[in-house]
């Protein structure tokens, strides 16, 4: 199996063990993140369309307590501390991987832009009267950063990278 990640990047079973562990944490984060925005979202529709019935799941009734805003805000928290947590795994697989601290700095940075796009798209798509669209492409662009596929992605670029 260490042949997978090469020569020079064979891991001892400490080490397969810390990723092991870290998968766990990544599929508990993108099971807690749906859960958690999903039945806010229904929340929120139902605040503000005034419906009679809101699909809130048992084990989430907590939500029901807070307003509109508060649900709102909470979203922009939930939003902040996901993409921290996610940039912190993916970090911490890189560490173990032994990559360079120069792909852990890239990483960052790439976290960073991605958000700073986010940002961008969503407030200048606002002040273009677009405002659905700008919230949907932000939205889109957090949720690629609040999932794996930047370690799916940045591993084996960063293998090949290192291979030239």
């Amino acid at each position: 199996m260490s042949s997978i990640l090469g020569a020079k990047r064979s891991l001892a079973g400490k080490q397969w063990i810390q990723l092991g562990l870290l998968v766990l944490a990544l599929a508990f984060l993108g099971s807690s993140r749906q859960l958690l925005l999903v039945n806010i979202n229904s929340q929120l529709a139902f605040l503000y369309y005034e419906k009679e019935v809101s699909y809130v799941v048992d084990s989430m009734e907590f939500i029901k307590q807070y307003s509109y805003e508060s649900l709102m805000w909470g979203k922009w928290f939930i939003t902040i501390t996901y993409t921290l947590l996610y940039l912190l795994c993916t970090v911490l697989v890189l560490k173990i991987l032994s990559f360079d601290k120069g792909y852990v700095k890239l990483t960052i940075l790439m976290f960073g832009g991605v958000v700073v796009l986010s940002a961008l798209l969503y407030g200048g798509l606002n002040l273009f009267g677009e405002p659905s669209l700008g919230y949907r492409l932000a939205r889109f662009s957090m949720g690629l950063i609040q999932s794996p596929i930047p370690l799916m992605v940045l591993v084996p670029a960063y293998m090949l990278a290192e291979r030239k």
